[in-house]
């Protein structure tokens, strides 16, 4: 046992003195080399050759010595003794990475050529790391910059740089986002299939994409092949920022006559007439007729009518004549978008209305509930009967309920009797603070309610359908109760587990099994159904921690709460 201590104790020195020899033997190399470069690269050379492993743990002072000369011969004689070391021993690479894209970072700042030493020598040192990017793209989070300037250098470089930086725009695209003047410039240097995501890429940095908006519309103008995607980035970027895209209304003109592309040429006039109403104007009688061959319009275009007739007040004749027309030919799915705009125009001069007011009484009776709303609702305003006179306050139209309501029949019967009432003041608060489309109770334990959410949108790409709804817990059941009320009998919401019978008893067992016994009874607690204005802004601020107003819009033309994948 004593004996094969002392043999190990000797190995251990042995192998100790074999390294600091080779270490020694190197680093007289590197003299050699700085001393006489011709003799010094032949002796690093032959010993490449003859046991390249004794270089592993120097490659880091090769390559920083490979910049010491003037002469590219001798940098790239080393640099190639290194890419040969690092092709025979792998592990070289990982133990080096960060001296090798140092070295790369020097090389990516000189202006080099294919045939120039040390371009053929970038190409051989981007050569052993590519792959470790396409492994591990966080590596691009200190490291993008270099690989951007290599593949906007062009040549052979340029193509396996690309490689990695291409997989990461697809793939991992928030690593690569700070870099959006990069990428736009190796677009326009010929890498176009970057172009495709650009889309997912847009979230990460939108300040850096509204930087390059004239870059997009260069590429739009003269990319025939990503026309369609660039249009939907140039649409996405416009969203909020319309300023941006009134010089260019001209080029987005044609858009609207191409099935493809019309509707997000719409988007971008929608934005632009926020912001310059009368340059959108001109454009207006082309978008109008595009519905006649694109019906799909019909939902969207009346919405620009709308706010170019708001924002500029004597154009609002002309807009009401023009969406009365647009009313006779849509179809009956986009009637109430219209009749909602018409209705829009009209509040701040009922009078205007005049013309169109007994063509719109005809469609009371409509068949469809949503233009019969808006119809109803335009015929009330222009006699005076507005959402205030009608409801009253919140505070008086509880009053009112409180007085008329002596049990729970009494108020069944009330509500059944000003249903349309109803309809339309909780249209008016849902515009504030949404109906959750089911309410799941916890429990006399922790007496929490989980509001479920779902949009109403039809995209495809839906982010909370009827079957994977936004999901969010309270506390604040006994306000939440009073919500589920109101969206329980309009056939809204429902209470899970359910109850028999209709939404004044579904929420009444909910409340008797949440209640304590300080709280009031039922039929005082819901003869105030509506919350006050102070405590729907609270159950607002709930909705916002919650990041609800995050992902869901209130769309007012279809009165609707839709996600983010669903906003047209």
């Amino acid at each position: 046992m004593f004996s094969w201590v002392i043999i190990s104790v000797a190995r251990g020195w042995q192998d100790r003195l074999i390294r600091d020899d080779d270490q020694s033997l190197v680093m007289s190399i590197i003299e050699s080399i700085r001393s006489d470069p011709a003799s010094g690269v032949a002796e690093l050379q032959r010993l490449v050759e003859s046991n390249p492993s004794v270089l592993v743990n120097e490659i880091s002072n090769l390559l920083s010595v490979s910049f010491e000369f003037e002469d590219q011969f001798t940098s790239f004689n080393i640099l190639s003794s290194v890419n040969i070391v690092c092709q025979s021993i792998p592990q070289a690479v990982d133990l080096h990475f960060s001296s090798i894209m140092d070295a790369l970072d020097r090389l990516s700042q000189m202006q080099l050529r294919d045939e120039d030493m040390l371009g053929m020598a970038r190409v051989m040192l981007m050569g052993l790391v590519h792959t470790k990017f396409q492994m591990d793209p966080s590596l691009l989070q200190v490291h993008a910059p270099v690989l951007f300037r290599l593949m906007n250098a062009g040549g052979s470089v340029a193509g396996i740089a690309s490689a990695p930086l291409t997989q990461a725009v697809f793939n991992s695209p928030q690593v690569v986002a700070p870099y959006v003047e990069e990428i736009f410039k190796a677009i326009k240097n010929g890498n176009e299939t970057l172009i495709s995501a650009l889309v997912t890429m847009y979230n990460y940095n939108r300040e850096g994409f509204e930087r390059e908006y004239d870059t997009l519309i260069e590429l739009y103008q003269t990319n025939m092949t990503y026309r369609s995607t660039l249009l939907s980035i140039l649409a996405e970027v416009s969203k909020g920022n319309g300023a941006l895209a009134v010089p260019h209304l001209d080029k987005f003109a044609p858009a609207l006559q191409v099935m493809a592309t019309s509707s997000m040429a719409v988007i971008i006039f929608t934005e632009a007439a926020k912001v310059a109403p009368e340059e959108v104007a001109k454009y207006v009688d082309q978008m109008v007729a595009a519905i006649g061959f694109q019906p799909h319009l019909g939902y969207t275009v009346p919405n620009i009518l709308g706010i170019i007739g708001q924002k500029v007040p004597e154009m609002a004749p002309v807009y009401l004549e023009k969406l009365w027309q647009l009313s006779q030919t849509v179809s009956d799915e986009m009637l109430p978008m219209v009749l909602s705009e018409m209705r829009n125009l009209g509040e701040t001069n009922p009078q205007l209305l005049e013309p169109y007011i007994q063509g719109i009484r005809t469609l009371e009776g409509h068949d469809q509930e949503h233009v019969r709303d808006n119809a109803r609702a335009i015929v009330d305003m222009y006699e005076g009967r507005t959402l205030r006179t009608l409801a009253m306050s919140i505070e008086e139209q509880n009053r009112k309920i409180r007085e008329a309501v002596k049990s729970t029949e009494d108020l069944m019967k009330y509500v059944d009797e000003n249903i349309s009432m109803l309809k339309d003041f909780i249209a008016e608060i849902n515009k504030k603070l949404p109906t959750p489309r089911k309410f799941s109770t916890e429990g006399r334990i922790r007496k929490t309610l989980i509001l479920h959410f779902v949009c109403e949108g039809t995209s495809p790409n839906c982010l909370f359908p009827e079957d994977r709804p936004f999901t969010t817990e309270t506390k604040d059941w006994n306000k939440w109760l009073k919500i589920a009320f109101s969206g329980i009998k309009l056939g809204k919401s429902l209470i899970v587990p359910a109850s028999a019978g209709d939404a004044v008893s579904a929420v009444k067992d909910a409340y008797e099994a949440y209640k304590e016994k300080y709280d009031k009874d039922f039929l005082a607690y819901i003869s105030e159904p509506f919350l006050t204005s102070q405590e729907q802004d609270s159950l607002v601020n709930q909705l916002r921690e919650a990041k609800f107003f995050n992902i869901f819009n209130y769309d007012a033309q279809t009165a609707h709460w839709i996600c983010t994948m669903c906003t047209p």
